[in-house]
């Protein structure tokens, strides 16, 4: 008999916690809805306001990567020639 009043008693607290989860969804689910309208034009004021800021952030990136493929390609690009020549001078001999 003891055991069964402490199941009830969890199952009456498990009730109650599912009811406030399901108010806090439901009321969380109204805010939104009422906001969404503000929350989509403040999204695209920011978009509107960083936009050309973050594409010039994309192009400097851009091109430091440029940059950075062009050193190793130059390097090794030299490498070769500079093989080739001894190779060459090699041959000469």
């Amino acid at each position: 008999m003891l055991l069964k009043k402490d199941l009830k008693g969890i199952c009456d607290i498990l009730i109650k916690e599912y009811e406030t989860i399901i108010g806090v969804y439901n009321s969380l689910s109204e805010i939104l809805k009422n906001a969404e309208e503000e929350i989509l034009n403040n999204f695209d004021n920011i978009q509107k306001t960083y936009s050309k800021e973050l594409f010039f952030q994309y192009i400097i990136h851009l091109n430091l990567l440029w940059k950075k493929w062009h050193m190793r390609h130059i390097k090794v690009l030299k490498s070769k020639k500079l093989l080739d020549m001894k190779n060459k001078v090699v041959f000469f001999k």
